[in-house]
């Protein structure tokens, strides 16, 4: 599910800064001579990746929670992973409708 309110919110508060992490890295990959034959990454991709990073961090939180061992922290895993899960989606619906986004 996305919240549309969040997003607004965390705008707000954070600013857009799609575009201004896109440029780092793109200017990243060309001083890496990684870049030289792709176009340069828009913000629209840099919020997909950062989808992807919370999936990993959704997946590390599920490891921690189905681990044998006694875990402490159970309930604050449990809260992270559900944040972590609606940070995804967000950011999934960002990337998939950047132009809705920058008005928003």
């Amino acid at each position: 599910m996305v919240n549309k309110e969040v997003i607004k919110d965390k705008k707000a508060i954070y600013g857009s800064n799609f575009e201004c992490i896109a440029t780092r890295v793109t200017e990243y990959l060309r001083d890496k001579e990684l870049l030289s034959i792709m176009k340069d990454i828009e913000p629209e991709d840099i919020a997909f990746i950062m989808g992807l990073m919370k999936g990993c961090r959704i997946d590390a939180i599920d490891e921690k929670i189905t681990a044998k061992e006694p875990n402490n922290n159970r309930a604050k895993l449990l809260l992270a992973k559900e944040d972590s899960v609606l940070d995804q989606n967000n950011y999934f619906w960002i990337a998939r409708n950047y132009k809705e986004y920058k008005e928003l």
